[in-house]
């Protein structure tokens, strides 16, 4: 349990201080830099992410919501077969 606790926070605290650095280039990349225009830029990113995401997870539970077998138990759903 606390190993995954350290996992967590290892990586929680490594990914901001190694990819802030892509928001200054992103930031001398636009042709009128403000921090308004950062914002929908960084606003646009996180629901194109956001969107792909919901795209996957639909398409994922419409390819398996049929019955699945858990242990030997037969599940009538995705949610519950993974619970």
């Amino acid at each position: 349990m606390f190993v995954k606790k350290i996992k967590f926070v290892t990586v929680c605290l490594f990914f901001p201080f190694v990819l802030f650095r892509q928001v200054f280039e992103i930031y001398d990349a636009l042709s009128d830099p403000s921090v308004n225009v950062m914002n929908d830029v960084i606003r646009g990113a996180v629901n194109l992410c956001s969107g792909c995401y919901i795209v996957v997870g639909i398409f994922g539970y419409i390819a398996f919501c049929g019955t699945t077998e858990v242990g030997g138990m037969e599940q009538s759903s995705i949610f519950v077969a993974f619970y």
